[in-house]
């Protein structure tokens, strides 16, 4: 594990520093072996990037995931793979909670499922 700020400039030094000790080229192998998650989309974003710079391929040779699933995401040379929190419906939520807990409502905690957006880098080309 490498630590950083989560940014695109820390994501790409930390898998350089992390690849760099690695043979450029891996052996090709049916599935991933190897994965890197980005605490934030941009530092994934860096990830890709350094791998790229030691020949290897996100998704075929390192899946990659991020999340947040921020616009961007998607229209990468090699689309990041993200799980999407239902924010809206997280702050909505929130605010329910918040007016019943003011109105001194009994309050339970609600869970709300993220969703997998599952792209090229995990999932190879």
């Amino acid at each position: 594990m490498t630590q950083g700020n989560a940014e695109v400039g820390q994501g790409t030094t930390a898998g350089l520093r992390r690849y760099s000790t690695r043979p450029a080229a891996p052996p090709r192998a049916t599935h991933c072996s190897t994965s890197v998650r980005g605490p934030r989309p941009t530092a994934a974003i860096g990830v890709i990037g350094a791998l790229r710079e030691h020949g290897l391929r996100p998704g075929d040779d390192v899946a990659v995931m991020g999340s947040n699933d921020i616009p961007v995401a998607a229209d990468m040379p090699v689309p990041l793979s993200t799980v999407r929190s239902p924010v809206f419906e997280m702050g909505r939520q929130a605010m329910c909670l918040l007016i019943d807990r003011l109105q001194g409502r009994q309050v339970r905690s609600k869970r709300l499922r993220p969703r997998l957006i599952a792209r090229a880098s995990t999932l190879g080309e």
